[in-house]
């Protein structure tokens, strides 16, 4: 399969990025409404960038972007669409500290990101070096997110983007559906 770049639809060669991730992206209204409600009295963030990280790429230069969209079209392929909920609000005590909401470790979640990693590595990146804690960063900073009710919607999407350190922060770089969806 060949992976496509979302902007022109054409497969791109040498792209210029430093760092990227593979996400699930949040575009339902009634979730992005109670993210907006639970970061209300932190920081703003730019909301089209929520997302649930599934593999981070400090190095972006992995042997070629291209082959890493390459992989990951072929897992989203063979993944069926799925529900993830949000769990909790949560920080971490980074510097500067993450204030997050968590999602719920749903199996078909954990099996996907199991399957991004592998490719990761896969192409020569090392392992992560933490566990992984699916969660949609709010803010950065101080400050608490405040709780929200019972909130699910369908993750049919994964996208790679590009990182703030690569320039345009969030920017889609590649996208795909899950399966077929």
């Amino acid at each position: 399969m060949e992976s496509q770049s979302r902007r022109s639809g054409r497969p791109e060669r040498n792209l210029p990025v430093e760092a990227a991730y593979v996400c699930l992206p949040v575009y339902d209204g009634a979730t992005l409404e109670a993210l907006r409600s639970a970061a209300a009295a932190l920081p703003a963030k730019d909301e089209s960038r929520y997302h649930v990280t599934l593999r981070y790429l400090a190095d972006a230069s992995v042997p070629g972007l291209e082959k890493l969209a390459e992989a990951v079209g072929e897992i989203c392929a063979a993944a069926p669409a799925f529900k993830l909920s949000l769990d909790r609000p949560g920080v971490f005590p980074n510097s500067p500290r993450v204030i997050y909401y968590a999602v719920a470790p749903a199996a078909a979640l954990l099996e996907l990101q199991a399957a991004v990693d592998e490719a990761v590595r896969s192409l020569g990146c090392k392992p992560a070096d933490y566990a992984y804690n699916p969660h949609i960063t709010l803010a950065r900073g101080e400050g608490e997110a405040a709780t929200v009710g019972p909130v699910s919607w369908p993750a049919e999407t994964v996208e790679i983007r590009r990182s703030a350190r690569g320039g345009r922060a969030g920017e889609i770089l590649f996208s795909f559906k899950l399966g077929g969806t």
